[in-house]
C-alpha cells in the first residue's frame, strides 16, 4: 500500500479510517468492548476530544446494578471507555490519521523532512505541522516494535546452525576514527554468526544474529557465552584465527579456521569467512550516525528490515502485524488517559489526585531495557 491508496481509501472518511484499523486489529471490534457494570454491549461513539472515539453504556444506576432498595435512585452511574485503551493508539495526542501516517513514513524508511512533507500533504486538515522532535519520539517507539516483534520471531526459531551445517563468526568494531586520523577506531565491538546451510544445500542469505559484545570486549569470556546462546552444538564454525576461539571444540563444535594474514579462503579446507564479512559494510552504512546509547535499537530495526527483505515482504504491511501481535493492556494498565473534562468540579477532582497526576505524565511506550535484556541476540 502506498500514500496515494492510503489517502483514497482510508483517509477518505473517519468510517473507513476505524474499518481499516480494526480490520488489522489495530483497534477493536464494534462488538468487542462490554459493559463492565452491566455485560451488555457497549456501543461505539465517534466522539470529539478522544482520538480514536469511545465505548459507552447508558443504562441508569438501577438498571445497572439490581439492589433490593425501596428507593428507586434515577441518577445515571454510565460505563464509558476510551477507543483507544490497550490499543498502540492509548494516550497519544497526535490522533489515529497522523499516528498511521507516520507509521507508514517510518516503516519505509522515510526521513525526517519527507514525513513532514508527506504527513502535511496527506492529512488537508492538519493545521499543526510536525515537529522533528515528535517525529524522533515515535521513530523511537516503532523501533521498540520491531524489537518485540525481532525478540518473538528469534524464539520461534531458536538457535542457528546444527549437526552438519556451517555458520560462520566474526567480530567488528562500529565506529570512527578519532579525529579521523590514525588507525585507532573508537566504538562498539559487534559479533556476527551467519547460517549459511551446507555443502550440499548453502544457504547464504541464511539466519544471521547479532550481539553487542558486552564491555566491549572479545575476549574468550566475551564471545563463548554468546556462541553458546545462538549456535547449536555440532555445528561447523568457521572463524578467523583470533584466540578467543581456541577451545570451541571442547563445547561440541567442529572447529576449522582462515589465516586471513595469509589468504582470505583457505587453499586446502575451502575454509572462508566471506558471507559474514559481507554484511558488515551495508551494516555499518545503515548504522552510520547512531549515537552509542541508541546502537541496540537501530540494530534490531536493521535486522528487522533484513528479515522482511528476506522473505520479499511489504514493511507497511508487517509493521501493522506485528503492532497487533503485541499485548498492549501489560503496557497500558498504569497509564491513566488523558480525557477531557466538562466541568469545574471534574477538573477539580483531576486536580487534587496526584496519583492520576503522575499516570498522565507516565510514558506509553515499552519498557526499553527490559525488552533489550530479554531479546535472544
Amino acid at each position: 500500500m502506498n500514500l496515494f491508496r492510503l489517502q483514497r481509501e482510508v483517509f477518505s472518511s473517519r468510517d473507513n479510517t476505524y474499518q481499516f484499523l480494526r480490520e488489522k486489529r489495530l483497534l477493536p471490534s464494534l462488538d468487542a468492548i462490554k459493559c463492565s457494570l452491566c455485560g451488555a454491549t457497549a456501543k461505539f461513539e465517534d466522539s470529539i476530544g478522544y482520538s480514536a472515539g469511545r465505548y459507552r453504556c447508558r443504562l441508569r444506576n438501577q438498571e445497572h446494578n439490581s439492589t433490593s432498595s425501596k428507593k428507586k435512585n434515577t441518577s445515571r452511574k454510565e460505563f464509558e471507555q476510551s477507543g483507544s485503551k490497550n490499543t498502540f493508539f492509548y494516550n497519544s495526542r497526535l490522533g489515529i490519521e497522523k499516528s498511521l501516517v507516520l507509521t507508514y513514513c517510518w516503516a519505509n524508511d522515510f526521513t525526517y523532512a519527507q514525513t513532514i512533507s508527506n504527513c502535511h500533504s496527506i492529512l488537508e486538515n492538519e493545521t499543526e505541522r510536525l515537529s522533528r522532535e515528535t517525529i524522533c519520539d515515535w521513530y523511537s517507539y516503532l523501533r521498540e516494535v520491531s524489537l518485540s516483534a525481532l525478540d518473538k520471531l528469534y524464539q520461534e526459531k531458536g538457535q542457528i546452525g546444527g549437526v552438519g551445517r556451517i555458520v560462520e563468526i566474526d567480530e567488528s568494531k562500529f565506529g570512527k576514527r578519532k579525529y579521523n586520523r590514525g588507525k585507532h577506531v573508537e566504538g562498539s565491538w559487534l559479533f556476527g554468526m551467519i547460517d549459511i546451510g551446507t555443502f550440499e544445500n548453502p544457504a547464504p542469505e541464511g539466519n544471521f544474529r547479532l550481539e553487542i559484545c558486552p564491555g566491549n570486549k572479545r575476549d574468550e569470556n566475551t564471545l563463548l557465552p554468546l556462541i553458546l546462546k545462538h549456535i547449536a552444538p555440532g555445528t561447523t564454525i568457521y572463524s578467523d584465527c583470533w584466540a578467543a576461539y581456541n577451545h570451541l571444540e571442547e563445547y561440541g563444535y567442529k572447529h576449522l579456521t582462515v589465516n586471513h594474514s595469509v589468504h582470505y579462503k583457505d587453499p586446502v579446507t575451502g575454509v572462508h569467512t566471506n558471507h559474514i564479512e559481507s554484511n558488515w559494510r551495508p551494516l555499518k552504512r545503515a548504522l552510520q550516525g547512531s549515537q552509542k546509547e541508541m546502537l541496540a535499537d537501530h540494530l534490531c530495526e536493521y535486522l528487522w528490515r533484513r528479515e522482511i527483505r528476506k522473505k520479499k515482504g511489504d514493511f507497511f504491511s508487517q509493521l501493522l502485524d506485528d503492532i497487533a501481535a503485541v499485548d498492549w493492556s501489560e503496557f497500558t494498565e498504569s497509564v491513566q488517559e488523558v480525557q477531557p473534562s466538562t466541568s469545574k468540579r471534574a477538573r477539580e477532582e483531576d486536580d487534587d489526585d496526584d496519583d492520576n497526576k503522575e499516570n498522565k505524565k507516565s510514558n506509553k511506550k515499552f519498557s526499553r531495557q527490559s525488552v533489550i535484556d530479554n531479546l535472544l541476540f
